[in-house]
């Protein structure tokens, strides 16, 4: 599988599930390098090489090998690996050839460049989806592009109240049996922040939580092996939530809970929080149903 990404690790589980001996080959020195940092992937790329996939990092294709049928990937730093089928997930390269055509201003590295309205540089044209930057960012997923849908669609129709200001990546998924998630600012390469580690080789469990200088905001973090806390933090992070007095309680069991379970509970949760991402349903649109429409059941 060329790409160690999201969608090529799936691609990787299910050729292993096939009973084929499987590769992964990275272009970046870690996998999921737009979810998890280092430390998280070393932890994940144990784990998945503990089930018998082989992982290959900092690794540029330079030549596909064969005649008539596939043979090998010959490498840039001259190794090669014999292969028999390629899967190639190697992410999204934005479509702007008819935008250059158009003259309208393209990003260095690809794709039409939009403002918080979704227009291009002819104030006549939108462009959404991933064929779009959008401050420096090119979003492959169709969540965001449902959003910036939305948005046009209301500009079109003298609605604008609605602007796109960028799209929460935070995402939790059971990869291959790993439990992985990634929410706010994983990085905050660019934000001054704290980080707090929790990392166990031994069960492969890493977890990090970035919290504000000031130690009073969760700003992101990463859960690798263990992600049970997520809906939580993802919360906190959202809503801007104060942090318990001694954060690390928040992801290490055990210790002092002092300030954690009200700080975490539903009942510290503002009435915006977003319960349900499908519909779009608040913690408000809940305890009204049920204070004020008399809602007893589920449905």
């Amino acid at each position: 599988v060329m790409g160690g990404g999201l969608l090529g690790l799936e691609a990787a589980k299910a050729l292993l599930d096939l009973g084929l001996e499987t590769h992964v080959v990275e272009f970046a020195p870690r996998l999921m390098p737009r979810q998890i940092d280092d430390a998280g992937s070393e932890i994940l790329a144990h784990k998945l090489s503990s089930l018998g996939i082989h992982i290959h990092l900092t690794k540029s294709t330079k030549r596909i090998e064969g005649n008539g049928k596939l043979e090998g990937l010959l490498f840039a730093d001259d190794t090669r690996l014999d292969i028999e089928m390629l899967v190639i997930s190697a992410g999204i390269r934005p479509r702007d050839e008819v935008a250059k055509i158009a003259s309208l201003e393209v990003h260095p590295r690809g794709g039409i460049v939009v403002d918080d309205q979704l227009k291009t540089t002819d104030e006549n044209i939108f462009a959404i989806g991933e064929a779009v930057v959008h401050r420096n960012m090119v979003y492959g997923l169709v969540a965001p592009g449902y959003d910036m849908a939305d948005i046009v669609a209301r500009q079109l129709t003298g609605d604008h109240s609605k602007v796109f200001t960028g799209f929460d990546m935070s995402t939790k998924l059971k990869l291959i049996g790993v439990d992985v998630a990634s929410f706010g600012d994983p990085f905050c390469e660019k934000t001054p922040h704290i980080p707090i580690v929790f990392k166990n080789k031994f069960n492969g469990t890493y977890k990090r939580i970035n919290i504000s200088e000031d130690g009073t905001l969760l700003l992101g973090g990463v859960l690798i092996g263990d992600a049970a806390q997520y809906n939580m933090l993802h919360q906190m992070t959202v809503n801007k939530m104060k942090l318990p007095e001694n954060p690390e309680v928040l992801i290490v069991r055990g210790g002092s809970n002092k300030g954690a379970d009200e700080a975490a509970g539903v009942k510290g949760l503002p009435d915006t929080a977003q319960i349900c991402s499908c519909e779009n349903i608040s913690k408000g649109d809940i305890v009204k149903q049920v204070t004020e429409c008399g809602a007893r059941s589920v449905d």
